[in-house]
């Protein structure tokens, strides 16, 4: 599986890259939701998930999300935050949503669990990860 990693702080993206790469999946990682909608607009292959930091300067995650939907470029995301985030704060359409909320710092167990249910068939937004 092909992830996309977006997140302004490299020492979370090189974390993010290792623990995926754990997980045997490929990795691209860039620094914020243009270089994310750059990399999506001119990647040859398509990607199946993004990991998407939700604070990050110039385009924040909503941001970004709201962008690639504009775009029409439809791949799950699963948002990662510092801090705890509602479902409330996603009341846009199921294309502004993402997929699944990943508290930071997480476990590569977390990870894992929030990618399962990232990917699940028919998936909508299942609110904050709370898998131990």
């Amino acid at each position: 599986m092909k992830v996309l990693i977006v997140d302004d702080d490299e020492m979370v993206r090189s974390v993010c890259n290792g623990m995926l790469t754990l997980l045997q999946h490929e990795v691209v990682a860039v620094n914020g939701g243009e270089a994310a909608i750059r990399t999506l607009q001119s990647s040859e292959t398509e990607f199946d998930l993004i990991l998407l930091d939700a604070l990050m300067p110039g385009m924040s995650g909503p941001q970004t999300m709201q962008q690639l939907n504009y775009l029409g470029i439809k791949v799950p995301i699963i948002l990662c935050s510092g801090r705890e985030m509602t479902v409330e704060e996603f009341n846009g359409s199921d294309e502004l949503r993402p997929r699944t909320v990943l508290g930071k710092p997480f476990t590569i167990q977390r990870l894992q669990s929030a990618i399962a249910a990232a990917l699940a068939p028919n998936a909508g937004f299942i609110g904050p990860l709370t898998i131990g």
